[in-house]
């Protein structure tokens, strides 16, 4: 979903076309502006990326970077591949859906608190996908002793010994607009819904001065500001119970 189909679905949620909805484009842009910054400090989509290690600073700014956290592997000198690859891009019908690496050590990622099982069973399959992606390339060659620190969208990294030529990280989106939101999680659930919200204020407040009294139907202004705040006060509590969530997006 980008930003203008965001503004037609909270149109939609407003009554249109069956109702004329009084207000501009740039004024559901200003509610959607609000929502992404309600969620953006809750965000916590995780998502992984494979690169070259080519110096001991790496400019992540071209992959919207917010905050890396965590250095998932490291692939040893002696078997350097001639272009990145995604993990979860990697396809091969050689290896079945459930395999013995399960029991794949995990690395420091495996610290966050799930409170979801579809996000544990999510989890379970990226890491034995991982582990085998791992075996194939690198013959099960796996270290974890990786000094790194992430700061200005560089990633500073010492990958110890021995030497290392690609790691995989693990990364946190930085979001600046609708499209950087996954689909089908619940933040972008939530998005809808505090657009909505915020949009109801917004028309509420302007349209709600110019209502006609004794008119022969009326929209009341005052009940739509009031299921508006219960409803952005509703998703802020749930927003605080997600900043343990681990998600893994495909």
């Amino acid at each position: 979903m980008n930003r203008e189909q965001l503004i037609d679905y909270v149109k939609r949620q407003l009554g249109y076309p069956t109702v004329n909805v009084e207000l501009t484009v740039e004024q559901m842009s200003d509610a959607i502006d609000r929502a992404i910054d309600e969620i953006k400090p809750w965000y916590s989509v995780f998502k992984y990326l494979t690169i070259d290690v080519t110096s001991s600073c790496i400019d992540l700014s071209e992959y919207n970077v917010m905050e890396v956290t965590d250095v998932i592997k490291v692939m040893s000198a002696d078997q350097r591949r001639s272009e990145s690859v995604d993990p979860f891009s990697y396809q091969s019908s050689r290896f079945p859906v459930k395999s013995s690496y399960s029991g794949f050590s995990r690395i420091n990622s495996y610290n966050h608190k799930i409170i979801s099982q579809t996000a544990e069973i999510q989890r379970e399959r990226f890491y034995d996908q991982l582990a085998m992606i791992i075996d194939n390339r690198t013959s099960g060659m796996l270290y974890e002793n990786i000094s790194w620190k992430f700061y200005d969208g560089k990633l500073y990294i010492d990958t110890g010994h021995p030497s290392t030529s690609v790691v995989t990280i693990e990364y946190i989106t930085n979001i600046k607009d609708v499209d950087d939101i996954e689909e089908g999680t619940q933040f972008m659930t939530y998005l809808q819904n505090l657009s909505v919200a915020f949009s109801q204020i917004i028309l509420s407040r302007v349209t709600g001065k110019y209502s006609l009294s004794g008119s022969p139907s009326s929209i009341n202004y005052q009940d739509m500001r009031s299921e508006a705040n219960s409803e952005i006060d509703r998703i802020r509590t749930d927003l605080r119970k997600t900043v343990n969530t681990f998600y893994i997006t495909d």
